[in-house]
């Protein structure tokens, strides 16, 4: 189970200051990774959004204006990436160079669960459990 986390620790307070660093976060349109995106844009980063869809998108970033991004005035955009097809990958990776110098963070969270199919299991998997 670990240690309890410290009682006087402060988000806000604690981590580093990020305010201006540039900040992608892949599958952010939802979940864990929109989250993640809204407590950096109140830290004030600049923040891509990643995801396929630009639709999917909008309406996180909707959301994010709806529900307020005080109090670090942070900047979110949406940057279009597909994990899926690493030319595609590629290809996001030249356009997001195109647009800015550096990136300070990137926050890996995108996923995708596919169901095993039998021939793609390996041999030792396919036998091991029986």
């Amino acid at each position: 189970m670990g240690p309890a986390p410290s009682k006087s620790f402060t988000p806000l307070r604690d981590l580093p200051d990020i305010k201006g660093k540039v900040v992608l976060v892949t599958g952010s349109s939802s979940g864990i990774g929109f989250a993640a995106l809204q407590h950096l844009v109140r830290l004030g980063a600049k923040v891509y959004m990643t995801a396929r869809s630009e639709e999917r998108a909008k309406s996180a970033i909707e959301r994010l204006e709806k529900e307020g991004k005080e109090p670090g005035n942070g900047e979110v955009l949406w940057h279009e990436l597909d994990l899926v097809d690493p030319r595609k990958a590629k290809a996001s990776a030249e356009k997001f160079m195109e647009k800015e110098e550096r990136l300070d963070i990137l926050i890996n969270n995108a996923g995708l669960f596919v169901e095993p199919t039998l021939s793609s299991l390996q041999l030792s998997e396919r036998f091991i459990p029986v």
